[in-house]
């Protein structure tokens, strides 16, 4: 009996032999196979995937092709040959280490979402909140990109062909990512459900009370405290810090201790503002005695002047002189004062006489002081007359008086130098007189005065703004509550200043009069007022705002915590913050640091940032492990819409 052997071969077997007998023959001719060989673990690879998408196998195959191609290393197979031998490999440890190969490609998955929106969702998890974290809507796009990619990535479709498995791939990544972007905030609510966002510790919840009254943002009060005006300056809270001071205790004293000194500081803050705008080059703070000095030192050299220019002019000319004879012929007024002057003095001789027939005969030469006598007696007349509502009469002293001072100017010009000095010293003196007056005055009144001041007399203008000055000091030593007034552009006071103060400085001084105001007002409000229902209301609510710390000793059955919050919510009347903790919120509410207020309302302590570390772990964990996912299960996805495509292909 012939048969073929496993190997080909032909066996004679002997006719009565037995199937049996056969097959156990030809099993002895098998050549024994050699043992399986173990898996080759492939996590570095697989971790790979994950951080690529799937295209880890294409990245190492190109890598590796290349480097053969150039003689880099002695492996001169090409792209494909190399692709498929790693792709078998890592399908070969998928089946061999399901679990040990999908763990490494969601570790390598997390890399990518960590450095896209990852890191930005763990930031905002304890930072800004829902400002920075990633909407629904941005999730969703997210998961779609990554859907797409993964399908292609994964996909052991050749060339373009991958692309069929995209469609799917990111309709199902997006699909997961709606369903799946919540997760990450599930413990946030949770934790904000059971502890809300509340404050660490009982000061701070006192001092967020307290900030929330103001109706102020904690950025509006830094702002606030960067241009100079505390937090206990608010006129909500005035109710408030009686109520402390009223308690006694450290915080009662240091209030009662600061509020003045914080008054005198403003007010000095603000007088040096106002004396830097309005008397500029005035040294001393005291502006009536600065100005009695200058207008002592202009006597003095207006004096020296004349003297100077009387000594050197012995005689006048005799043009001069005939003019001035013929004045005191004209004008009897003239000639009975010139006459008084002369009686008086124990220095000038008498400069004329009245003959037997009464008429004027002058008994010497005129001197320069003699004709400059003359013209001012002629001035003071003409303006006598004048305000005696004697027009006609003065114009003729006046007009004379005029054309000899013309005269003299021509002859003697020095004298007309003299005299502008004069003049000047005259018109800052009475433009400071006026400046006094102003803040009796109409407003518009003094803006439309004072432009026309600026235009003609830079003198006049700034020895008016110092009779404001010298207004304002008088004002406050009697009213200190003016500096309110006059920051106010409502208030006629604050009208004024504008009307009168330099314009490009106006705003700082009037921010700095409005926080001295404010100061002023807080002092008395605190340290003055009587207790009345505010502030017995302010008093009841000091201490009533639950904080994490009083959370947390509920929940840890402390039966004290329990029976203070039992008490809140029964009466809300007595404090329940102890003196030293009274006295870190008046410490906080009368700091001049913003950087100090922004932390002590805002900064979490230790139990606030465990809260926030864990929502913030939570939540980048769930957006790292929804990335892994979508690259789990979107290649699925991709298979499933590239088969749509080919059938309708096909079709």
């Amino acid at each position: 009996m012939k048969r073929y052997g496993p190997d080909g071969q032909i066996y004679d077997f002997p006719e009565d032999a037995t199937e049996t007998e056969i097959q156990t023959y030809f099993a002895k001719l098998k050549p024994s196979q050699p043992a399986p060989q173990p898996v080759e673990k492939q996590r570095g690879r697989s971790f790979a995937q994950g951080v690529t998408f799937g295209f880890g196998e294409e990245v190492e195959a190109a890598g590796r092709a290349a480097l053969g191609a150039i003689g880099l290393t002695e492996d001169d197979r090409g792209y494909t040959e190399i692709r498929d031998e790693l792709r078998e490999k890592l399908e070969a440890y998928r089946a061999e280490y399901p679990g040990e190969a999908i763990t490494a490609e969601l570790a390598g998955a997390i890399i990518p979402s960590l450095l896209t929106l990852g890191a930005g969702a763990a930031l905002s998890a304890g930072t800004t909140g829902a400002r920075m974290a990633p909407t629904l809507a941005r999730t969703t796009a997210i998961g779609a990109g990554e859907g797409g990619l993964a399908a292609a990535g994964f996909s052991e479709r050749e060339g373009l062909e991958r692309l069929k498995d995209v469609p799917g791939g990111a309709v199902t990544g997006a699909a997961f990512s709606a369903v799946a972007a919540p997760a990450g905030d599930l413990f946030k609510r949770f934790a904000s459900r059971m502890l809300g966002e509340r404050p660490a510790t009982r000061v701070q919840a006192e001092l967020q009370r307290l900030a929330d009254s103001t109706g102020k943002t904690v950025d509006e009060i830094v702002a606030d405290l960067m241009e100079g005006r505390l937090m206990s300056e608010n006129r909500t809270l005035m109710a408030t810090l009686r109520a402390y001071k009223s308690q006694m205790g450290e915080p009662g004293a240091a209030i009662t201790e600061r509020l003045p000194a914080r008054r005198r500081e403003t007010r000095e803050t603000a007088l040096s503002g106002l004396q830097a705008g309005l008397t500029p080059r005035m040294g001393d703070r005291n502006v009536m005695r600065a100005m009695q000095a200058s207008d002592d030192e202009l006597i003095d050299l207006e004096r020296a002047g004349y003297r100077e220019a009387f000594e050197t002019v012995p005689e006048v000319t005799p043009e001069i002189a005939q003019t001035l004879e013929g004045i005191l012929q004209r004008f009897g007024p003239a000639r009975t004062e010139l006459q008084q002057i002369y009686a008086e003095s124990d220095r000038l001789v008498p400069l004329f006489r009245e003959d037997e027939a009464g008429r004027l005969v002058l008994t010497r030469m005129p001197t320069l002081e003699d004709a400059e006598i003359i013209r001012r007696a002629m001035r003071d007349e003409a303006s006598g007359l004048y305000q005696a509502g004697k027009g006609t009469r003065a114009e003729g002293f006046a007009e004379t008086e005029k054309a000899l001072k013309a005269q003299l100017d021509q002859v003697y010009p020095g004298l007309g130098e003299i005299r502008a000095l004069a003049a000047t010293r005259r018109t800052v003196r009475d433009q400071f007189e006026e400046g006094r007056k102003a803040l009796g005055k109409d407003a518009d009144e003094v803006e439309i005065l004072f432009s026309r001041m600026a235009e003609g007399s830079p003198q006049a203008a700034e020895a008016y703004r110092a009779g404001v000055m010298a207004a304002i000091n008088n004002r406050m030593r009697r009213s200190p509550a003016i500096m309110g007034r006059l920051a106010d552009p409502d208030r006629q006071e604050g009208a004024i200043l504008r009307a009168v103060f330099p314009e490009e400085n106006i705003e700082d001084v009037a921010r700095r009069l409005e926080t001295a105001g404010r100061a002023y007002e807080t002092e008395q409000q605190v340290l003055f007022g009587s207790q009345t229902a505010p502030q017995q209301a302010a008093a009841s609510q000091i201490g009533t705002r639950m904080s994490a710390e009083d959370m947390l000793r509920m929940s840890q059955l402390d039966p004290l915590a329990i029976m203070q919050q039992a008490g809140r919510i029964i009466s809300q009347a007595a404090p329940q913050l102890s003196e030293r903790e009274r006295m870190q919120v008046v410490n906080v509410l009368m700091s001049e640091d913003p950087d100090l207020v922004r932390r002590a309302l805002t900064e979490r302590d230790a139990l606030g940032k465990i809260y926030d570390r864990t929502a913030q772990i939570v939540k980048a964990a769930g957006f790292a492990a929804r990335t892994g996912a979508v690259q789990q299960i979107a290649p699925t996805g991709g298979q499933v819409s590239a088969g749509l495509l080919n059938m309708g292909g096909q079709q």
